[in-house]
């Protein structure tokens, strides 16, 4: 690792020497020659090989820090700042134990300038309120044998067969949302057992402990208030961003850490029927995301519900049971793929529903588009849709408008050109037709500079109407609500640049 950052370092140093100082550049130049030519050098390049951590670092450790630079064009109620930039080393340790024991690290740092990262580092459960400075992205202890392995810390999983959005994958992991576009997993602790068959696998997964997934706060952009806010208070809606942080701040209610809440899941996956990949699965849990709540200790009747007990809102997060499939085939060179969960909620805190993806994948190689000259054409089509199964029973929650619910009636699309192994275009978006027509857009163009150093720029688009007129008219009047219409002001354009050791 030292050898190339000292390179990369020496390259920037040049780069950013004037050229009144070329003199200079010249000599240290002549003085590395030298140093590189003196007696003993020779001599002294075998013994720093040799170096026994130097070697256990090249054997065991990789690592990449990526820089990130977002330009969004209009300023938000939540947020007034239009350029964020990110930062993050990462490093991975795969270490083996022997006698088929093995340790997985994944140690990282992260810092940004609007205050996303705000927390010094992760507790146990990874659930503080902004990102951390510093956490295990994943961290496990791994047994394999022959036929099973048993692993136990804090894991990702990945589940599912569809390309935009994984209905049976959902509940495993939380997400981290800070960022709608640039989302990601966060890790579990959890004990996993894999058992392995001919063409058959099982996996059985234990988490003692619920981590819910990371919203955005009220100083964040993505939280997607703004404009509801603006059209029931008019000048007076930043007023409401107190009451929403303490809803999901001070109102939080995790499961308590006891045995009864520990979170269970199963999938069964079998390649048995020629041409066929199929799974079954089940979830017993929690959902990451909370329900709002305005249960409590003052009771008050109601002629048509009978006794209800109401107080300050909060957020909770309701057991759920979910039972999922998936599968893919191919067809030449078109490959097939679909699935679906149907998940069950305790106490009607939420609505029942099930979530069914399905699509295609298909590529056109050098063979079929080398005239165009490109290398190959990535096609990706799905069609995503959410059924309800029962509709929620508590007239006293209300679902977290925020991530909820991402594919009621939409179709999801992302096509990639591939020019050649160091230029790439991707075109990815999604379009959703439930309620007034709302979407997301992202073109992106890749460029490596090296095996090691890769460059991203593009832009996130979002359109849809999302603004909800006065409480005085009547519901369902002049009510204009769309999923990727809570984003509409948060177009902007993204550099990111990746660097692996």
């Amino acid at each position: 690792m030292v050898a190339p950052v000292v390179r990369a370092l020496y390259c920037l140093f040049v780069l950013l020497i004037p050229p009144r100082l070329a003199g200079a550049q010249d000599l240290a130049q002549q003085i590395a020659a030298a140093a590189a030519a003196a007696p003993g050098a020779a001599a002294a390049t075998p013994a720093a090989e040799e170096d026994p951590v130097a070697k256990w670092w090249r054997d065991h450790v990789k690592g990449s820090f990526r820089s990130k630079t977002f330009a969004s064009f209009q300023t938000t109620l939540e947020e007034q700042r239009t350029v964020r930039q990110e930062g993050l080393l990462r490093l991975e340790i795969n270490q083996d134990l022997g006698q088929g024991f093995g340790l997985f690290l994944v140690p990282q740092w992260k810092a940004d300038s609007g205050n996303y990262v705000k927390e010094p580092w992760m507790n146990f459960r990874d659930s503080t309120f902004h990102d951390p400075y510093f956490s295990f992205n994943q961290g496990y202890l791994r047994y394999r044998a022959e036929s099973f392995d048993v692993t136990v810390g804090k894991q990702i999983y990945s589940w599912g067969t569809a390309d935009g959005y994984n209905p049976t994958d959902y509940l495993l992991n939380p997400w981290d949302y800070q960022d709608i576009p640039d989302r990601e997993k966060l890790g579990v602790f959890s004990i996993s057992a894999n058992y392995y068959l001919p063409n058959t696998s099982f996996q059985f997964i234990v988490m003692p402990h619920f981590t819910p997934s990371r919203i955005p706060m009220v100083n964040n952009r993505w939280l997607g208030v703004g404009e509801p806010a603006r059209d029931l208070l008019g000048p007076f809606a930043k007023l409401a961003l107190p009451l929403i942080d303490f809803i999901i701040k001070d109102g939080r209610k995790l499961p308590p850490k006891r045995f009864e809440n520990t979170q269970v899941a199963f999938r069964a996956k079998t390649s048995a029927i020629s041409g066929w990949d199929l799974s079954l699965s089940y979830f017993d849990g929690y959902d990451n995301l909370p329900v709002v709540s305005v249960g409590g200790p003052i009771c008050v009747l109601v002629p048509t519900l009978g006794p209800v007990c109401v107080g300050p809102p909060k957020t909770v997060f309701p057991r759920v049971r979910a039972v999922g499939a998936d599968f893919s085939t191919t067809f030449g060179k078109l490959e097939v793929h679909g699935e679906a969960v149907a998940k069950f909620y305790d106490a009607g805190l939420t609505t029942d529903r099930m979530p069914v993806v399905i699509g295609g994948r298909y590529v056109w190689d050098q063979s079929d588009v080398g005239g165009l000259g490109l290398e190959q054409i990535l096609f990706v089509l799905e069609y995503g849709h959410d059924f309800d199964l029962h509709k929620r029973d508590n007239p006293l929650t209300r679902d977290l408008s925020f991530f909820v619910r991402p594919i009621q009636s939409t179709i999801i699309s992302r096509v990639g050109f591939k020019i050649d192994d160091a230029n790439e275009l991707t075109l990815s978006g999604a379009v959703n037709f439930y309620g007034p027509n709302s979407g997301y857009l992202q073109p992106k163009y890749s460029y490596k500079f090296t095996d090691n150093l890769k460059a991203e720029v593009g832009f996130d688009v979002f359109w849809g109407d999302f603004s909800i007129k006065p409480v005085l008219i009547p519901p369902g009047l002049n009510q204009k609500l769309s999923f990727w219409g809570k984003w509409d002001r948060n177009d902007r354009g993204f550099l990111n640049l990746t660097y692996l050791f």
